[in-house]
């Protein structure tokens, strides 16, 4: 496209391909009156601003929280069980049912679920030495690629995709430009950005130099993970021991084994390895399954912005209603962003 006066203009500029971006396209793809005759132009660079959806533990769980306690405990539990209905009703790929299995090893962790869970029970596993305090109940387990190749093959939207980075975005009149990394506009009337991690980049292109930034109050949260493929024989299972995560994703295309997650400062320069060298070493102690070394695993660490008191941001960005934005879907990205989705739509149409 070039800067002719005949270019295209397209309804609404959706930048960003990660599961809040892929979601809100899903979700107006059953909205066929909503979508028919809209036209939408799709944004994204997987080089330069890759998902953040796709280096996670990606794990579903309602966790024991209960309705009308805390404005983001409601919006957990609204977005779980809209994840919840969505594998019910269209069996997506890369996701699978599990028993989770949660347990703690000492007095402060025991203390921590009887908080969440106000009643635990004796927990006798045999992927775990000996019995503990704990609970059990069903959760979901995803993986990432699987689960983002099939959601990307259910978006029927009608969409034109630009698959550069937007370097810029200029006003004109009663639209906005955004500027490519390859030199091209693409004009639009609305502007979403679904831009995860990478929110404080493309924060300039909508806020006024000497306004204070809104990503101040935000932050972006580094965490790493150790993952192997191995064969264990086994079916996926989900265990949470002392508030970490040991997974087995066990499918058609993987066979991985994943032990995380730390949280850590300073992991965007190098993950904690001596923190996760602790964590396999305490893990080969409490399960009953050769983990093995160090040495085979690939250390993973993946971004994720964090909104105040965990909130998800989902809204407008101008009194016009023409830009929009998500963010803040930290650790539960695989559900909040299907209840961002429904929000949104209400909002852009």
């Amino acid at each position: 496209m070039g800067n002719s006066s005949n270019q295209t203009i397209f309804d609404l500029a959706v930048i960003g391909n990660g599961v809040a971006a892929q979601s809100f396209l899903w979700n107006l793809s059953l909205s066929e009156r909503k979508s028919q005759n809209f036209s939408i132009a799709h944004i994204f660079s997987n080089e330069i601003a890759p998902a953040c959806s796709l280096r996670t533990c990606a794990t579903v769980s309602l966790n024991g929280i209960e309705e009308d306690v805390s404005p983001l405990g409601n919006d957990m539990r609204e977005a779980f069980f809209l994840f919840d209905d969505l594998y019910k009703t269209y069996h997506p790929e890369g996701v699978e049912e599990v028993k989770r299995v949660v347990i703690s090893t000492n007095e402060n962790d025991t203390k921590k679920l009887l908080r969440r869970y106000k009643k635990l029970d004796t927990i006798k596993n045999p992927r775990i030495h000996d019995e503990h305090q704990g609970t059990e109940y069903n959760s979901y387990i995803i993986s990432p690629e699987i689960f983002s190749s099939w959601l990307s093959s259910q978006i029927t939207v009608a969409k034109t995709n630009f698959p550069f980075f937007a370097k810029d975005l200029e006003k004109r009149g009663e639209h906005f430009a955004v500027k490519l990394a390859d030199g091209r506009e693409v004009l639009a009337r609305k502007v979403l950005f679904a831009t995860g991690a990478f929110a404080k980049i493309f924060e300039r292109f909508h806020a006024p130099p000497e306004a204070e930034s809104i990503e101040d109050k935000n932050t972006i949260k580094a965490g790493s993970f150790l993952e192997r493929d191995i064969d264990l024989g086994e079916k996926s299972f989900y265990i949470s021991i002392d508030g970490n995560y040991v997974l087995y994703r066990r499918n058609a295309l993987e066979k991985k084994l994943i032990i995380g997650s730390l949280t850590t400062i300073g992991a965007y320069e190098a993950p904690d390895v001596h923190g996760l060298s602790k964590l396999l070493l305490k893990m080969k102690g409490i399960l009953t399954f050769d983990v093995g070394e160090m040495k085979d695993y690939k250390i993973t660490t993946g971004l994720r912005h964090k909104g105040p008191r965990r909130l998800l941001i989902a809204g407008a960005l101008d009194e016009e209603k023409k830009l929009f934005r998500v963010n803040g879907l930290y650790k539960n990205g695989f559900t909040m962003a299907f209840l961002a989705a429904k929000r949104l739509e209400k909002m852009i149409f």
